[in-house]
């Protein structure tokens, strides 16, 4: 019969003395200092750690695996630096977690016993908060500024969605609604969202503005708004450090780099140390590669790579390698076990329930005992969540082990290529609990097997969407939501995705500068992804399905110093592998805002420009006296600029403006204003409707949110 738990639990590790060890941790068993000592040539740093620590004056990507020593190595190389003449004050750490901050901290109170405390060590949000606290005039923010933790954010966001989008949208879950501001937040800012802002979006921003406060996404946007629009902060912050050494960079998205890159642009001497295997972040929209990619285009840095495990007994290293090699292709190299003096093999076994396993385990355990071994030298692992409560005693001799029994339920599919049976392996899986039972479990992620198949184990009770993607690009990304937990094999068809490739060229036949320029593709599916353009102006998208491809290639972001052509968006269809795109020649609009007697400029203030005979419309950004540069638009084409300044109730436009003007001057005045009620059916006052008003142009927007009383402004 099919074992209906199979959890492959490692059972032991035995030493050359014929005892096991179930764990090998920092506390378990004492060996992960001792390893340290223990290196092949018996001294730190090892060759590959000294490669690293020597580096001073060069930016480093550092692939860094579990247990190779990176702390310690990152810690030696801030030493390093400072015999080098780099004064501990010009020195910035940054670290993903405080829990990693934390380590980092020890690691330099180590190896710097007088001079740890005066290397600046923070987290990324705590450095954006500081860099904000700091510049509060240019962040348009109260200098006693509030912080919002994760609840308070998604209490405040949730007060501003309406009753049916909280069911429909967001499954009645705060967290899933402020995830997807989060997301769109990040997006935007990297120019990989550029649709409408959500109403409830904005209206929580503004209630933010409003209150004074900011939201942990909201320190990483504003600083970098802070360091992008004004050159007098960003020399005074780039100035401020000289070394920069940033760790975890695997669990950072594009957005969070691009401060990093913004601070590290004068000293190009920037030391990237993580470990793509190790990306527990993506929930959190953590962008490994997109992250990787840019800093190797942006700063040149030299690659290292630690690859001797000190943690790890040998045989746990290998399989743990031999596991990844299967399920997790990469080009980036697997540890290697260092010589801990502790060989063994791994026992895999499976149970036909949770009674056998417990106790198979339990006598596992006892017969360690028998051999000499004390219970505090043993530990047992399993996953929590994969038991649903309840407890139950097993006896071996007189030994009792109290477990939770009665495991979750599991969910269980199939990835198959569409129209067939044809398993297809290799896929990402990507799992979220949508509404289940109880304590809501974190996000999972697996790989389809060799037959396409995939499995969540230890499950509370609800409903849960999937998400397939390829990192390869051969097959198209797939979401299914809803999906019932504890039910039958779930069976996704997927598609084989196609190439779109091309290239742009300038129209006037005059060779093409690429300076600023980005391609934007946009499938069927309506997945819009951005990419670099190619120095020859060449792009290729691949993954696409089946269908219209809408490509637009223009200038990245707002203002972009230096681009010399406009946007143009053409129209393909995915499969199109010579797709030429001609970019027209263009000029920015240069100007500022005017403001009423007695109103400060703001960055606050927004503005849009739009062709004057319609078109796509593009933000730009305002600095903090109110001057703005629009992107490179195509010349002879009449731009109308809209701005606005919601908070304050002005609004302003400059109509028919061409290209290339420098000085315009966009008047800001109070806007008129327009009140009414709403009322249900019957006529009675409908509370928390939200209205929209819309301008003549169909650019300016105005949202509100009715009273009690219905009434709205």
């Amino acid at each position: 019969m099919e074992p209906t738990s199979v959890r492959s639990l490692i059972r032991a590790m035995r030493g050359r003395d014929g005892h096991g060890v179930s764990g090998l941790g920092a506390s378990g068993c004492g060996l992960e200092r001792a390893a340290f000592h223990r290196h092949r040539d018996g001294v730190f740093p090892n060759d590959e750690q000294r490669a690293v620590v020597e580096a001073v004056r060069e930016s480093l990507l550092v692939l860094s695996p579990m247990g190779t020593g990176k702390t310690r190595t990152a810690a030696a190389a801030v030493a390093r630096a400072m015999t080098d003449g780099i004064a501990p004050e010009k020195i910035l750490g940054l670290t993903f977690t405080n829990r990693a901050a934390e380590a980092m901290r020890r690691a330099l109170a180590e190896a710097l016993p007088e001079d740890s405390h005066r290397v600046a060590l923070f987290n990324l949000h705590g450095l954006c908060a500081r860099l904000l606290r700091e510049e509060c005039a240019l962040a348009g923010l109260p200098p006693d500024f509030g912080i919002l933790d994760e609840d308070e954010s998604a209490e405040l966001l949730w007060q501003f969605i309406s009753r049916r989008d909280r069911s429909e949208k967001y499954d009645d879950d705060r967290r899933a609604a402020l995830g997807a501001y989060e997301k769109f937040v990040f997006r935007f800012l990297t120019g990989e969202e550029r649709g409408s802002v959500p109403d409830e979006f904005l209206m929580y921003r503004d209630a933010m503005y409003r209150d004074g406060t900011v939201d942990f996404t909201g320190l990483i946007a504003r600083a970098w708004r802070v360091l992008r629009a004004d050159r007098t902060a960003r020399e005074r912050w780039r100035t401020r450090f000289a070394w920069i050494l940033v760790d975890e960079a695997q669990d950072i998205n594009l957005a969070e780099y691009r401060v990093i890159a913004l601070l590290g642009e004068k000293s190009r001497c920037v030391k990237m140390f993580g470990d793509t295997h190790q990306t527990i972040f993506e929930w959190r929209f953590a962008q490994p590669r997109q992250v990787i990619e840019a800093f190797a285009a942006e700063f040149s840095p030299r690659r290292l790579a630690l690859k001797i495990n000190y943690r790890c007994a040998p045989a746990l290293v290998e399989a743990s390698n031999a596991l990844r090699r299967v399920h997790v292709p990469s080009r980036e190299p697997f540890p290697e076990p260092g010589l801990l003096g502790v060989e063994g093999r791994i026992e895999m076994s499976s149970a036909e329930d949770s009674e056998q396993e417990l106790r198979a385990l339990v006598e596992k355990v006892e017969e360690w005992r028998r051999a000499g071994v004390a219970l505090r030298e043993i530990a047992v692992l399993a996953r929590a969540k994969g038991f649903a409560p309840g407890e139950a005693k097993a006896e071996a001799g007189d030994l009792q082990v109290a477990l939770s029994l009665l495991p979750g339920v599991s969910l269980r599919g199939r990835a198959v290529e569409e129209g067939s049976t044809i398993p297809v392996p290799g896929l990402t899986v990507g799992l979220s609990a949508r509404r289940v039972e109880g304590p809501e479990p974190e996000d999972g992620m697996t790989t389809t097997g060799p037959d396409g198949t995939f499995l969540f184990d230890g499950l509370p009770a609800g409903s849960y969407d999937v998400a397939l993607s390829d990192p390869s690009q051969r097959w198209v990304a797939k979401t299914v939501r809803r999906i019932p937990a504890g039910g039958k094999e779930v069976v996704i068809e997927v598609v084989r995705g196609l190439v779109l490739a091309g290239r742009a060229v300038a129209a006037d036949g005059s060779p093409l500068d690429t300076t600023g320029l980005m391609v934007r593709t946009t499938g069927k599916d309506g997945n819009t992804h951005w990419e670099n353009l190619g120095a020859d102006g060449s792009f290729r998208r691949e993954g696409l399905p089946p269908g219209r491809v809408t490509v637009t290639v223009g200038p990245m972001g707002w203002g972009e110093e230096g681009a010399v052509h406009a946007a143009r968006t053409v129209a393909a269809e995915a499969g199109t592998t010579d797709l030429v795109v001609p970019l027209p020649r263009g000029k920015p609009i240069r100007g500022r805002l005017q403001f009423p007697p007695g109103v400060d400029p703001s960055e606050d203030a927004e503005v849009v420009v739009r062709p004057s005979r319609g078109g796509e419309e593009a933000w730009v950004e305002v600095g903090a006296d109110g001057s703005f540069t629009t992107q490179a638009l195509e010349v002879g084409v009449p731009q109308d600029l809209l701005a606005t300044w919601e908070e304050k109730g002005l609004f302003g436009e400059a109509r028919e403006v061409m290209p290339g003007v420098a000085g315009v001057v966009v008047r800001l005045e109070p806007g008129l204003a327009i009140a009414g009620r709403v009322l249900d059916p019957d006529g009675a006052p409908l509370a928390g409707a939200a209205v929209e008003a819309e301008g003549p142009s169909g650019a300016e927007e105005a949202w509100a949110e009715s009273g009690a009383d219905g009434g709205f402004v």
